[in-house]
């Protein structure tokens, strides 16, 4: 390649164009959302929405629940909001994976629909719900460990064919990259986020990236050592350094932990920690997570004429309380 033609591939903006585009954004932004919305009332307060071109890493240790927080943010973006979505799943496939999203989308109890063992009343809830998941405009990609080449051929071609929106990739540990002598794993992952850095801002669309931690937390002792760093991510620094967003799922509970100092209760409570936003603040929500749907959702009161099945929202005292004074984990 020749130096005019290196030249011509850099981008360069004029300030003028660049601030007109600016302020057509800024016009365009709508209730403090910059980007599709994550359907999390208090997570879009700090993240304002999943923005074009930005690279959200999700992150926590087994059984904390990413990919139950994926679904139900794929619940609330492909399925409530229409927006269209692709989902890479490396860990499971495409069958098991709207499995989950019944589950989340319908509540049903996940172990009921792997056994088709459903109720009279659950099959109703299913025949009413189903058609919201049909109708959904997301698309599965459940090849099992591609490499990062194949993600980026795949999506653009998903993208131009289907107008994708948004992608999740469960998960980066997952994926591999093409065989290169004298590698490291380090190396290996520092190529796959650059390549998804790359993908996002090429596409024009927010990435989100869940991630395994490393086993330090496990090592640490007391609540509040328990709680994920961003030096817990696993393999290399490179995700912590290319991700515009870094959001990691903790619970107590997962730990056998089942009240803080104070004696509240954190059983069915997730920690959802932002701690890396390259836009805006950090900070802490509390959602409430329930296992057996696969599903996250925030402390609402329930009204008395749902048609979803009654729920313990024993421990919602003391997710408002928790919200309101210093979190303990």
């Amino acid at each position: 390649m020749d130096q005019k033609s290196k030249k011509s591939n850099l981008g360069v903006n004029k300030i003028d164009a660049v601030t007109k585009d600016a302020m057509e954004k800024l016009q365009e932004t709508k209730n403090g959302i910059d980007g599709i919305s994550t359907g999390f009332e208090k997570l879009d307060d700090i993240l304002f929405g999943f923005k074009a071109g930005d690279v959200y890493t999700i992150g926590g240790r087994p059984s904390m629940g990413k990919t139950s927080f994926a679904m139900t943010l794929i619940d609330n973006i492909a399925i409530k909001q229409h927006v269209p979505t692709l989902l890479f799943s490396m860990e499971c496939n495409a069958v098991r994976c709207v499995d989950r999203l019944i589950a989340n989308h319908c509540t049903i109890p996940a172990e009921r629909i792997y056994s088709a063992l459903l109720r009279p009343e659950e099959w109703e809830r299913l025949d009413k719900r189903i058609g919201d998941l049909i109708g959904s405009p997301l698309y599965i990609e459940d090849s099992p460990s591609p490499n990062i080449d194949e993600i980026i051929q795949k999506s653009r071609e998903i993208v131009e064919k289907h107008g994708i929106k948004i992608i999740f990739i469960d998960y980066i540990q997952l994926i591999d990259t093409p065989y290169r002598a004298n590698r490291t794993r380090n190396d290996d992952v520092a190529e796959i986020m650059h390549g998804i850095k790359s993908l996002a801002r090429e596409l024009s669309l927010p990435i989100i990236l869940l991630s395994q931690l490393n086993r330090c937390p496990e090592n640490r002792t007391g609540l509040e050592d328990k709680r994920p760093k961003l030096y817990d991510l696993r393999d290399s620094g490179t995700i912590e350094e290319d991700s515009d967003a870094i959001v990691f799922i903790h619970r107590p509970e997962a730990y056998h932990i089942y009240q803080d100092d104070n004696g509240r209760d954190l059983r069915n409570m997730a920690q959802i920690i932002i701690e890396k936003n390259r836009t805006g603040r950090t900070g802490e929500i509390i959602l409430r997570f329930d296992g057996e749907y696969c599903r996250f959702s925030e402390q609402r009161k329930r009204s008395l004429l749902s048609e979803e099945p009654p729920v313990d929202n024993s421990s919602s005292a003391d997710a408002e309380a928790l919200l309101k004074g210093p979190l303990p984990f």
